[in-house]
């Protein structure tokens, strides 16, 4: 009796061995396994999920240009999580296995788990290199891209390499899981919050205001100041109290600089700034700093058929009537003055610009 218990008990075990030999060499094509590595080849590796036959796994279906910081390359003896791509029955069985296709299956589930729990499609990625056209980015362990369109407001004058290493908002433009391919765009993003940024500019700041700035273009007719929400002009005629300025040898563009705000139009999203009131009107106290008789070195700024103008200080002209610039009669002022070069003058009369006269030296 206990014999024949042995032998039932041994027949059972058997049984279930095959049963499971058998469930294990049922594959078909898209089933995930996990296997071991027995083999390296020249183009890839023979790996052992319990099938008949050893499946071969290529190099190729090792990793795939869509997934990011992806694993390196088996050793013999490692397990390894595949795919079966295809399976040929028969006495040359054949069994082809991939890795990347599960892998990106797998990540490509989390990316859409994702994006239905995120609202209006709006999830973080991180900047991972530029590239012709714009900027490569992870989102899930899976490559995206991001058209340098969709990268700003305006989609002009963007620096992608600021963007690299950094982690920020977009949203969905367009996926294909097919063709492996996902664009994202922050434009939009962008918009709403400089949107956001002008209301508050709006509401806080007005006429009258200095603020601190930074230069972001230089023009013919001025320098544009980004003053945080928005841009604002600093025309020509507001730069300096000088009466000229060379735009381009004053300023660079991400120079710091100070302005006050002397018009807001909000219906039209300008501002008028100025560099000059800042600083005052040097004519306000040009009578007081100055007295008759005073000893004046400076540069000839304009030479006329009356006179000749001399520069006393910054944003200050002192006008030489043509009859006291020489004892000696001269028919026109540039017989003795050139533009540009440097005399001594004395103040003979002084008046406050708004009083309708410039000042009066004497050579």
């Amino acid at each position: 009796m206990e014999n024949g218990t042995a032998h039932e008990s041994a027949g059972q075990e058997t049984m279930e061995s095959m049963m499971e030999q058998i469930a294990l060499s049922d594959l078909h094509k898209g089933e995930i396994r996990t296997g071991t590595v027995i083999g390296e080849t020249e183009n890839g590796w023979l790996v052992d999920v319990s099938y008949k036959c050893e499946g071969y796994l290529p190099a190729k279906e090792w990793t795939h240009r869509i997934l990011v910081g992806d694993a390196e390359k088996p050793k013999t003896g490692d397990s390894v999580e595949v795919q079966v791509v295809s399976i040929r029955e028969g006495e040359e069985a054949q069994l082809l296995l991939s890795r990347w296709r599960h892998e990106f299956d797998r990540r490509w589930s989390e990316f859409e788990d994702k994006l239905k729990s995120a609202q209006d499609e709006i999830i973080q990625v991180k900047a991972l290199r530029k590239v012709k056209g714009g900027l490569m980015v992870d989102c899930c362990g899976l490559e995206g891209f991001i058209p340098i369109s969709h990268l700003a407001a305006d989609g002009r004058g963007v620096n992608l390499n600021k963007f690299v290493g950094e982690v920020f908002d977009v949203k969905l433009l367009e996926k294909d899981r097919k063709k492996h391919r996902i664009v994202f765009s922050r434009k939009s993003l962008v918009e709403k919050e400089a949107a956001e940024q002008r209301n508050r500019f709006y509401e806080e700041v007005s006429v009258g205001a200095v603020i601190e700035g930074e230069v972001s273009s230089l023009t013919d007719f001025g320098v544009f100041v980004n003053i945080g929400a928005v841009d604002g002009l600093v025309h020509m005629s507001e730069i300096s109290w000088k009466r000229s300025v060379r735009i381009k040898d004053a300023f660079r563009k991400g120079d710091k600089v100070t302005v006050k705000v002397i018009g807001i139009d909000r219906e039209n999203d300008r501002i008028s700034l100025s560099m000059k009131q800042v600083e005052g009107d040097p004519w306000s106290s040009v009578v007081d700093r100055l007295k008759k008789g005073a000893v004046i070195t400076g540069p000839v700024t304009n030479v006329t058929d009356f006179g000749a103008f001399v520069e006393i200080e910054p944003g200050v002209e002192g006008l030489i009537h043509i009859g006291d610039i020489s004892w000696a009669r001269i028919r026109h002022p540039k017989e003795v003055f050139r533009r540009g070069r440097r005399f001594r003058f004395r103040s003979w009369t002084s008046r406050p610009r708004n009083a309708g006269s410039a000042w009066g030296t004497s050579s």
